[in-house]
């Protein structure tokens, strides 16, 4: 199977440690994308998100500056034992948070869909949690 990486840069007016809580902290991750989220804490957890849509286990975790996790789709054309890695830095900058996503060895096939669903499903519900605090 052809690999593929995806880099994005979101800016959230919010603070870095805001943002690291809003993607590790179960009841905030499940408001801000509208669906079920169960998030171990520690380095070593399981996690699901999106209603079991995504699912995998925390890799590093440094509070207020960067997420790793091992990440896998249940999506037609994803392999079943396959993961992926996404890792957020988080850096403070005057309007808020710049994040910076890179997500690696994504099924090459299904890079634009998520190249997207980055966009749809993460930055702009994030923008929204914090724009109405």
């Amino acid at each position: 199977m052809e690999v593929s990486s995806i880099h994005q840069t979101a800016v959230v007016h919010a603070t870095p440690e805001e943002v690291y809580k809003a993607l590790t902290d179960t009841r905030l991750y499940s408001r801000f994308t509208g669906s079920s989220a169960d998030i171990g804490r520690h380095v070593g957890d399981p996690f699901t998100a999106h209603d079991g849509y995504i699912h995998g286990l925390n890799l590093e975790l440094e509070p207020g500056k960067r997420i790793v996790r091992s990440w896998r789709a249940n999506e037609a054309g994803w392999p079943e034992d396959h993961y992926s890695q996404v890792s957020f830095s988080l850096h403070p900058i005057d309007q808020g948070t710049k994040v910076v996503l890179h997500h690696e060895r994504v099924p090459a096939d299904l890079r634009e869909s998520f190249k997207q669903g980055w966009k749809d499903y993460y930055w702009s519900p994030l923008r929204t949690l914090f724009h109405h605090n």
